[in-house]
């Protein structure tokens, strides 16, 4: 439990911009993913002008293509957990192309299929290249809020809990004087970080912002009743202020690490639906 009273150790610094992170707007597959979207609207707009076929021509080819990609996308996972294969190119660049083929493979997919369904299983397949392609982005936005960019450093809540024991240093004058303030820190740092049952997590997390902002104002009021030694100024406002919103980030973190483990238990099982349903539609494709 973080709290005002937390021995002192080693920081670990806070995270670089966004887009330094390599997952910010500005990034290869931000780019894709605008793209993606545009071309998925248009094609559904045009799609009984398109004359594609998924049988032969350019749809057969664009099917083909697709799913090629959504085979190669494993390589990020392959390169992850082999030992032998850790030292093959940079782990970020993996990821990066990891999420670009991720987003052109269910593209070409659509087009493959003409933005229509067709026999049962070309039917289950192409809900599953949707449902993998979903949850990727979904894992996307958790990877990021997790990870320090696409080189894969993972944040800890243990880390974040000392960013906000730092922000208090410059007002530890005001904190030995005034109990009921460090009180106030110590009963906030407490719920920051519980767990209740999953279905509040998210509300608490939520709530844990408009709460910061009461209790902030609560602190400055001990403070300031306590008669402190130091002035309670601008400085004195941005250091509490600073202090509730990392505690806020370590409750947030803990929830993200929940929800990417459930994530994990979904994901895994709806790629391994997606190239057997892939698999016997391909048979059933050439020899029927």
């Amino acid at each position: 439990m973080a709290s005002a009273t937390m021995k002192k150790g080693p920081i670990a610094r806070a995270p670089g911009s966004r887009a330094s992170s390599g997952l910010g707007w500005r990034s290869p597959h931000a780019i894709v993913g605008v793209i993606c979207m545009i071309s998925i609207i248009f094609g559904w707009m045009t799609r009984g002008e398109l004359g594609l076929s998924p049988e032969d021509g350019l749809g057969y080819a664009l099917g083909i293509a697709g799913l090629s990609m959504m085979v190669l996308l494993l390589g990020y996972s392959i390169r992850k957990r082999v030992r032998a294969l850790r030292n093959v190119g940079v782990m970020r660049n993996w990821f990066e192309v990891h999420l670009v083929l991720g987003l052109l493979g269910p593209t070409f997919i659509l087009y493959h299929s003409n933005f229509g369904l067709g026999s049962a299983n070309a039917t289950i397949s192409l809900f599953c290249v949707l449902a993998v392609s979903g949850s990727g982005i979904g894992g996307r936005f958790l990877y990021a809020r997790m990870h320090r960019g696409l080189a894969g450093a993972r944040r800890t809540v243990k880390s974040i809990q000392w960013q906000a024991q730092e922000a208090l240093e410059p007002i530890e004058d005001l904190l030995v004087g005034s109990s009921e303030a460090r009180d106030l820190l110590d009963a906030f740092a407490a719920a920051a970080i519980d767990e209740p049952r999953f279905p509040f997590r998210i509300a608490r997390v939520l709530w844990m912002r408009f709460h910061a902002i009461g209790t902030r104002r609560r602190v400055l009021r001990a403070f300031r009743a306590s008669g402190p030694v130091v002035p309670v100024d601008r400085s004195t406002r941005r250091a509490v202020k600073k202090h509730l919103s990392e505690l806020c980030r370590a409750g947030e973190l803990r929830l993200f690490e929940r929800l990417f483990a459930l994530w994990h238990a979904i994901h895994i099982p709806l790629t391994i639906i997606l190239f057997a349903s892939a698999a016997i539609h391909i048979v059933a494709v050439h020899l029927f």
